[in-house]
């Protein structure tokens, strides 16, 4: 019964959290003067190796509205493991979609999870197992904290970026959340892994259901 309860808890504040970035990301997109999105982008996006909390000018668009449930066991000098996820699926949104126009080539892409995203990386004909990207992606799988974790997911992002490759960060922050619980990080390692081997018709799915509604809002 214990477990049940907590399992529970657990995924009810995973899913406060996801719903936290997804209304972000969603207020982001839905800015109507170009230049306003892209001083907000660039805002986060200095963001991006520093710590939540770190830079006054980032602190409403983390703090505001953050759901209290998060942060109840929360230190008062250190970042919860929340605030963890959320600031770096948002700063790192913000350098995803750095050069593409948030309107006609947004980055946020639902569905497409973290490995099946790296997968995309690897050259064609290249054998998947054996690419310099998925060595850089066991590398990240591996990391003992969310902070080693941050830095070589960085790297990761400037090669999507580069490969303009969606990703779905509210799915990203949930995994982000979980990786910091010793007993759930195996399990988010777990569903990369699925996502690398197995995610490239699911990807290629995602990609022409994006594709579609694109056209249908024209």
């Amino acid at each position: 019964m214990g477990e049940t309860v907590k399992e529970a808890t657990s995924q009810s504040l995973t899913k406060q959290l996801s719903e936290f970035v997804s209304w972000r990301i969603q207020w982001l997109s839905s800015m109507t003067r170009e230049s306003q999105v892209k001083a907000m982008l660039a805002n986060l996006r200095r963001g991006v190796g520093k710590t939540p909390g770190e830079l006054p000018e980032l602190w409403g668009t983390l703090f505001q509205n953050f759901p209290k449930a998060l942060n109840e066991k929360a230190s008062e000098i250190e970042p919860s493991k929340a605030e963890w996820a959320a600031y770096l699926s948002l700063t790192l949104y913000a350098l995803h979609q750095q050069g593409h126009d948030i309107e006609k080539e947004n980055m946020q892409r639902d569905g497409v999870g973290l490995g099946t995203a790296v997968r995309r990386l690897v050259p064609e004909g290249e054998a998947e197992e054996n690419s310099s990207i998925f060595s850089r992606f066991q590398t990240l799988a591996t990391s003992s904290d969310i902070k080693e974790l941050a830095h070589h997911l960085r790297g990761i992002i400037q090669l999507l970026n580069q490969g303009k490759i969606g990703l779905d960060y509210v799915k990203l922050s949930e995994d982000l959340y979980q990786y910091q619980f010793e007993d759930s990080r195996n399990g988010v390692r777990l569903k990369w892994g699925r996502q690398y081997f197995g995610g490239i018709k699911k990807e290629e799915n995602e990609e022409q259901n994006h594709s579609e509604n694109s056209k249908k809002s024209e």
